[in-house]
């Protein structure tokens, strides 16, 4: 399978983790030489770049893997693009409040790891946020008015979203609702294909999918870890801190990197679905957790709830841990956070 590179885009998104460039610049020896034979292989889907870098030196096994593994990334896309009007997803919010709408097994799982990411964040994180997305989304040139939020927050909040276990069917209450999965797609897809690594026999990988990572068990021949830099939410060129993880999932959520602009104020891409407000938080949240859904939710939780959601996240689910950074480069940490070198 031939690796395709799309060096540019995967630059301008990976702005809060620097894996690849922290690892370029360690997998050699103080003697020069390779440490261990990797494939790697670039992926677009899901609006980004997943990579996938697998040590073997078996490149027939690890291609066929690659394949199976951009198939079913392929297929999940397909499945929960709210973008495009013939997904599942789509088919669901189109349909959900005049009946029932039935699920399939792929879109119920993830359906109900978003409720479990809910109920652990105490609702900061919500997939019913999508009419906030509207209302604030690119092309307006002024503030919404108080009215308008009014008008949209009765729409929003998954608690108004009716699951029925037994038939695997989502019902709305009214109209207007909609619900949107890009808030864990990611996460979601990390654990897919780490089972699909892993069930194929691979032990030593790493995950990157738009700068939300898993790194495997093993770590690459020659070193205790891989070597992960978090960058400095004020200045993007500097590094703020350095670690060395393995065995785990790692993810940023900052309002520096997206977002949009109206009349002079700068809008970020994360929303409070309890005001129906943008989160005005500046500087970034790191998570370290076993799982990739986890990952992709607790960081966005974390940068609208704060410090005191996430000490209970890492009370509620063993092995997590935070590093909160603000502008001027202050860190908070809880949880189970490995040393912190470089620190600037």
């Amino acid at each position: 399978m031939q690796s395709r590179r799309y060096h540019p885009v995967f630059t301008a998104i990976a702005v809060a983790l620097l894996v690849l460039a922290c690892f370029q610049a360690s997998r050699r020896s103080r003697g020069g030489e390779v440490l261990g034979t990797y494939q790697t292989y670039d992926f677009a889907v899901f609006n980004t770049i997943c990579r996938l870098k697998v040590w073997t030196d078996d490149k027939a096994k690890s291609d066929a893997v690659a394949r199976d593994v951009l198939r079913q990334l392929q297929s999940l896309h397909r499945t929960i693009n709210v973008f495009e009007p013939g997904s599942e997803l789509s088919q669901l919010n189109s349909n959900a409040a005049e009946a029932p709408f039935a699920c399939s097994e792929v879109l119920w799982d993830i359906l109900q790891a978003s409720r479990t990411v809910w109920r652990q964040t105490d609702g900061w994180f919500d997939i019913s946020f999508a009419p906030l997305l509207a209302l604030w989304g690119k092309g307006r040139k002024t503030l919404p008015e108080q009215s308008e939020l009014d008008a949209v927050l009765p729409l929003v909040g998954l608690d108004k979203v009716v699951f029925d276990d037994e038939a695997r069917t989502v019902s709305f209450p009214c109209s207007g609702m909609s619900l949107n999965l890009g808030g864990l797609a990611k996460g979601y897809a990390l654990d897919l294909t780490r089972r699909l690594l892993e069930q194929a026999g691979f032990d030593c990988f790493l995950l990157d999918f738009g700068g939300n990572l898993y790194l495997s068990r093993r770590s690459p021949p020659g070193m205790e870890g891989f070597p992960i830099g978090i960058k400095h939410p004020g200045n993007l060129d500097q590094t703020l801190c350095r670690l060395e993880l393995s065995d785990c999932c790692v993810s940023t959520s900052a309002n520096y990197s997206r977002g949009t602009t109206i009349g002079e104020k700068r809008i970020g891409h994360i929303y409070n679905a309890r005001t129906g407000q943008p989160v005005s938080t500046s500087g970034s949240v790191t998570v370290i957790t076993p799982g990739g859904v986890a990952s992709d939710a607790f960081s966005t939780a974390v940068f609208a709830g704060g410090l005191e959601l996430a000490k209970r996240l890492c009370d509620m689910v063993p092995g997590t841990g935070f590093i909160l950074a603000d502008e001027q480069g202050n860190l908070s940490t809880c949880g189970q956070v490995p040393p912190l070198t470089g620190r600037r």
